[in-house]
Formats: structure tokens, C-alpha cells, sequence
């Protein structure tokens, strides 16, 4: 029996033509090294991000929390979470804490609830709902940029103030490219196995070519 293409048979489980190569190398190497598994982690931190965004949207909109624009984004949320927890503990935001915790006075200071400074626990929780929000839209940005951007895809900007929407849009067609391994990859390595190809000594044979893309 004639030894299979395995070109050719690897272009025809991605469905692709000639002239679409280097979409096929880009994808034919991140699934057989073993990236599928960094993007299926990326799949779960658009999940994650849009299930967060939506809890926090609702206390969000009932208390119109404004955080202040120079304070870190990172630090706002840290310190948000402690007054919280000092709050439903029983604790107050008394003398005690304006001398033991000065900067928790300062945030709140320059936080606003619909242009006021905040009081009540539930308006706290609006601004930690906020703050934390958007620590994780930051770091979701980051890891977009390293996963996405990196390699010629959009740009974390191109998803705008709202990544998770913009995110979820592009998550079908990940998805999609994930599922190829499972229903198509696999099933071919399989068939060439079948008739005697052995996928290891083949690959063994044919090193990677250096590059960015390079399989």
C-alpha cells in the first residue's frame, strides 16, 4: 500500500486549501504541541470574567459606585475588600480606623456613591463589586495580549471597556478550533495508524522549522 500524504491528509482534516497555509501551520502546530491546553485555560478566563461582570452589574447600576481615577487599580480593590470584611465583621469607620488605617480614610474620601462620599455596607460593596471588576479586566487584558495579540489576533484595546463581551465573541471560534483535535486531529492520527504510519517516527523526521509559526 502506498504510504499516505501526510500533508495532504492533515490539509484535508482542517477542511483547508492551499492557499490558506499559514493558517494551517499556526493551528496544526499550537494543537500538536500541546497549547490547546493554554487556550482552553483562556476559554475559562472569558467565562469567568463574564460571570463576574454580571453579578457585578447589578449592584453597580443600583448605587452608581465612582472609584477615583489616580488611585491603582490594584490597591483600590485590596483595600475595598478589607472595608468590607472590617464592616461586616460588626466594625465601624470611627476614630480607631482613621489612626490605624489611614489609607482605607483616604480612598473612601475620594470614592463617590451618585456624588457623595460612601456610607452604608451595601455601597461599599457596590465600589469593592467595581474595583475588583476591573482588576480583573486588567489582568484578563494582560493575559489576552500574551495569548491573542502575541500571535497577530486582536488587540486587548480592539476589545474596548468591556473586554468580556467583545471576548466571548471571539471564544465560538477558539472553541471551535479547540473541538478540530477531538473530532478531526485524533480520528486522523488514528486512520494513518491503521494502515501502518507511525505518527512519532514521522514527526521525528521532521524537526520544527525555527520561527514564531514554525511547525
Amino acid at each position: 500500500m502506498e504510504p499516505p500524504n501526510v500533508r495532504d491528509c492533515i490539509g484535508q482534516s482542517f477542511g483547508v486549501s492551499a492557499p490558506e497555509k499559514n493558517a494551517l501551520r499556526l493551528s496544526f502546530s499550537s494543537c500538536i504541541r500541546g497549547h490547546y491546553k493554554a487556550w482552553d485555560d483562556l476559554l475559562d478566563e472569558i467565562d469567568a470574567l463574564a460571570i463576574e461582570a454580571g453579578k457585578a452589574q447589578r449592584i453597580v447600576m443600583a448605587h452608581g459606585p465612582e472609584l477615583p481615577d489616580k488611585w491603582p487599580r490594584q490597591e483600590a480593590a485590596i483595600i475595598l475588600n478589607e472595608i468590607v470584611v472590617h464592616l461586616e465583621g460588626g466594625g465601624g469607620l470611627g476614630l480607631k480606623t482613621r489612626i490605624t488605617k489611614r489609607s482605607w480614610h483616604r480612598l473612601i474620601e475620594s470614592c463617590r456613591i451618585e456624588g457623595r462620599i460612601p456610607q452604608t455596607v451595601d455601597e461599599f460593596r457596590a465600589l469593592q463589586a467595581l474595583a475588583n471588576l476591573l482588576e480583573s479586566r486588567g489582568r484578563f487584558s494582560g493575559r489576552w495580549r500574551r495569548s491573542v495579540e502575541n500571535l497577530g489576533g486582536p488587540t486587548a484595546e480592539s476589545l474596548g471597556n468591556r473586554p468580556e463581551h467583545a471576548a466571548q465573541g471571539y471564544a465560538t471560534e477558539i472553541r471551535a478550533r479547540l473541538n478540530w483535535r477531538i473530532q478531526a486531529w485524533e480520528p486522523l492520527i488514528e486512520e494513518l495508524g491503521a494502515v501502518g504510519f507511525r505518527w512519532e517516527d514521522w514527526l521525528a523526521e521532521h524537526p520544527p522549522v525555527p520561527g514564531e509559526h514554525g511547525n
